[in-house]
């Protein structure tokens, strides 16, 4: 790669150092390909021109996974463990512990979105029988406990009987109270007499 940079600074019109550019570009893509590219949040890209063990990443870099690609989509099956090797030729990504934490968050909201929304469109084809005024669900309309507390919920959302969030109030600022004696000086102080 430093032969590219070295061929624009000499003298770029001259033919042959734009074949060896092109020569030398080719070999750099050439080279990605049988070299591990793990790549920074910042977006650099270190390369390794052999299998390295995950766990020696780690070390190097404490505080931080590695995953595969599709850490995005898939974030609980592509987070790498100390004991993976990263093979030649793949390209993992180097994320904060905090960042995994959030995308398996998230993954896990979507996936409970999905899951009541399943559940919506269920409840929807089977009207659920409501065997008095108050709300009570009757037991013919449910098949399972799951079922049960999803209508449930359903029902609140529909009648307004969810708890509404508080307003954030912030704490009232007391001054402070001084805990020990304040400094008064030890010597006596001198009058002196003028003549």
């Amino acid at each position: 790669m430093c032969s590219i940079f070295q061929c624009f600074e000499t003298n770029p019109k001259k033919p042959h150092d734009l074949v060896e550019a092109t020569v030398s570009l080719s070999f750099s893509a050439d080279l990605k390909n049988f070299s591990v590219r793990l790549v920074h949040p910042g977006r650099k890209e270190e390369l390794f021109h052999y299998a390295v063990s995950a766990s020696h990443v780690m070390q190097k870099y404490p505080g931080m996974c590695i995953a595969t690609p599709e850490v995005f989509k898939r974030p609980h099956v592509s987070v790498l463990s100390a004991e993976d090797v990263l093979s030649p030729g793949d390209k993992y990504y180097l994320i904060p512990k905090t960042t995994v934490r959030k995308l398996k968050l998230k993954w896990l909201q979507k996936k409970k979105e999905k899951r009541l929304t399943r559940v919506d469109e269920e409840s929807n084809s089977k009207p659920a029988e409501i065997s008095d005024t108050s709300g009570d669900i009757s037991m013919d309309s449910v098949g399972s406990a799951k079922e049960f507390y999803y209508k449930r919920c359903d029902y609140e959302k529909e009648s307004g009987m969810k708890r509404k969030k508080k307003p954030f109030v912030p704490p009232i600022n007391k001054p402070r109270t001084r805990k020990g004696f304040e400094w008064e000086p030890g010597l006596p102080s001198i009058e002196e007499v003028s003549p």
